[in-house]
């Protein structure tokens, strides 16, 4: 067989390199086996072991070994050719004089041409080649096996070929080259690209001796962002030697979810390149928020990715979780999926409570967002009374006795018809009855045209005012609005205060009028003519007893009209008595705990229904004692005495 010259160009075809694995069944020393699977051998890889040293020659036949050569002599001739860059001797193998001990493939590329020129086998190849040509080509035409057959097949020119070996195989490929003359500066049309005679990698010509190409595996600055020797599109090096980005319209591994071209939100994949869905811990689209499981509807991230916000109808309770502290949520008490203010659940999602701002329906009266019980919405959200109220009382010493009452409504009160009484058998004064037996009781009418305006408290002494051995003024410092008894202790009447009248023709002020310290009533009623008095406000403090019962005039009958029925005496609640130094303060002026319909009262209540130790506290100090204005500061309670 004879082997044809070495010389390739440029746009020549190529064999196929042959399958991955080798054929190791022929027996290189039968040269019958050879000829015979010349063509299948042409296709095969080899390994150094497998073939054959070439023959030499001997004086009998010429210095070949029997039926070789021709071949040997082809082969020489061939390799001398390619050297001296002239043609072939033709097939008669007639020796031109070279020395018959030397191979004549002395360089990888030599024995790389001679396997892809494709006109000998791979086997004829190697026997003609030196063993350090078979050492460097070797590695590479397994490398090019496992990594280049499709680049080497026919349909792909010798040049594609070695780019693909300087991508897949540079080290091997450019040791190959670079022994066989590649950077000498002399391009060799049969083997080289380009040389341009240096040993820089990253110029136009590569170490191979090849053009520098996209998809060469060698980055070329200032003309690639990388190079991987690949075209694939879904690594860290694109098929165009660009470096990928989001948005580029190709999805790479194991770092985009998604990649649709574009770096806009909401289409399915997000601006990260990620695909969009609620629960993968991203905030994509149009989510407000992802934290992945710990998504739930009580968590500030809800599981449809929507914060979590009062009016939804989520409850965002669970403050470990981060309620109130991640995307401005709220620790919510309750979520009723509405904004009504009025209802149980205020849109500020916490419990409607008194004080809150607003006016919850059928429960409060009015809310003003504030816990002054003072003011004309009480602490319990009850508008404030539509009467006069008793506001605090003191029961000893005798010359610091006395009865509070405020106006809690807009509008002044004439005094004339409201009386004060500390006997639980006041209503008797509608037809004249009344009598103090004991000289300590007392039914005392305001003086005629005195008034109270909105706002304003009056403070009535029960003993005089000032002088005598003890008297109002000389404990408080400070004049009372009335007195009951201006001449007890010794004193004279001070005409500067105006004094309480009788509540009917006879004398119903006691001589020693004044509170019993254990316990008994106090009612402020109001009586204009006709058979029945009406309430007006009413506190028992300290112990019933059989000389100072709790009020009750249930069916009691005055000339033909019946009062109704008032609390009985077991349900009604007081509080205790003040002790020596002590006062009491009403601290609710709603009336919270009042029954407001059939009642005896001014306003149809029932005033001998309220729970005085709601409205009421107890103060055990003097300083405690404000006669003429609101309770000390932090006596009642912020919230209020009274509950829902």
């Amino acid at each position: 067989m004879q082997l044809r010259a070495l010389t390739l160009v440029a746009s020549a075809s190529v064999v196929a390199c042959g399958p991955a694995k080798p054929d190791f069944d022929w027996d290189p020393e039968d040269s019958s086996m050879l000829d015979a699977r010349v063509d299948e051998v042409a296709r095969g890889v080899r390994i150094l072991s497998d073939v054959a040293l070439p023959r030499e020659r001997d004086a009998s036949n010429g210095g070949s070994t029997p039926g070789s050569g021709a071949r040997d002599a082809g082969i020489r001739d061939a390799a001398r050719a390619d050297a001296a860059g002239e043609a072939a001797p033709d097939a008669s193998g007639a020796e031109v004089g070279f020395d018959a001990s030397s191979y004549e493939l002395a360089t990888c590329a030599a024995l790389a041409s001679c396997v892809r020129a494709g006109g000998e086998s791979q086997a004829e190849c190697l026997r003609a080649s030196s063993p350090a040509a078979r050492a460097l080509f070797e590695p590479l035409t397994v490398c090019e096996t496992e990594r280049c057959p499709a680049d080497c097949d026919p349909s792909h020119t010798l040049f594609e070929c070695d780019a693909c070996l300087l991508g897949g195989c540079p080290s091997s490929f450019i040791a190959c080259m670079r022994e066989s003359g590649c950077g000498d500066g002399l391009r060799n049309e049969g083997t080289e690209a380009c040389d341009d005679g240096n040993a820089d990698n990253e110029d136009d010509c590569t170490n191979a001796c090849t053009a520098a190409r996209c998809g060469d595996g060698i980055r070329w600055p200032g003309r690639e962002a990388c190079d991987d020797g690949n075209a694939t599109d879904s690594d860290a090096c694109l098929a165009t030697c660009r470096l990928p980005f989001c948005g580029d319209g190709f999805v790479r591994a194991g770092v985009e979810g998604c990649d649709d071209g574009n770096v806009r939100g909401g289409d399915g994949c997000s601006a990260e390149c990620h695909i969009e869905s609620c629960g993968n811990g991203l905030v994509e689209g149009t989510e407000e928020c992802d934290e992945g499981r710990a998504n739930a509807d009580d968590a500030p991230c809800l599981a449809t990715c929507r914060i979590n916000r009062c009016g939804d109808g989520k409850l965002c309770a669970d403050a470990p979780a981060g309620c109130g502290q991640k995307f401005g949520t709220l620790v919510e008490e309750c979520d009723d999926a509405n904004a009504s203010n009025d209802d149980s659940c205020p849109n500020i999602c916490r419990n409607a409570t008194c004080g809150d701002g607003y006016v919850e329906r059928s429960v409060e009266q009015c809310d003003d967002g504030n816990d002054d019980p003072f003011d004309s919405c009480s602490n319990d959200c009850r508008s404030a009374a539509a009467h006069l109220l008793i506001t605090e009382v003191v029961t000893r010493p005798s010359g610091a006795e006395f009865v509070e009452v405020l106006n809690p409504t807009r509008f002044a009160i004439d005094l004339s018809d409201y009386l004060l009484t500390d006997s639980h058998l006041y209503y008797k004064v509608a037809f004249g009855g009344f009598t103090t037996s004991s000289g300590s009781d007392f039914a005392a009418r305001f003086p005629p045209s005195s008034t109270i305006s909105p706002g304003q408290y009056k403070v009535v002494a029960l003993a005089n005012a000032s002088g005598g051995s003890t008297s109002f003024v000389s404990v408080y410092g400070r004049p009372p609005d009335f007195e009951l008894r201006p001449t007890a202790n010794g004193a004279a009447d001070d005409l500067a205060i105006p004094n309480m009248q009788p509540a009917q023709m006879s004398s119903t002020i006691g001589a020693n009028a004044s509170l019993t310290d254990s316990g008994e009533p106090i009612m402020l009623f109001f009586y204009r003519g006709g058979n029945l008095v009406s309430d007006v406000d009413y506190l028992f403090f300290g112990a019933p007893s059989a000389s100072n019962p709790v009020i009750d005039k249930s069916g009691i009958v005055v000339g033909g009209d019946a009062f109704r029925a008032d609390t009985s005496a077991d349900a009604q609640h007081f509080v205790a008595a003040p002790g020596d130094n002590g006062s009491i303060h009403r601290c609710v002026h709603g009336e919270s705990s009042e029954a407001r319909t059939a009642g005896n009262g001014l306003t149809n209540h029932d005033e001998t229904s309220e729970d005085a130790r709601q409205s009421f506290v107890v103060s055990s100090v003097a300083t405690g004692r404000t006669p003429g204005g609101p309770p000390p500061s932090g006596l009642c309670p912020l919230s209020g005495a009274a509950g829902r």
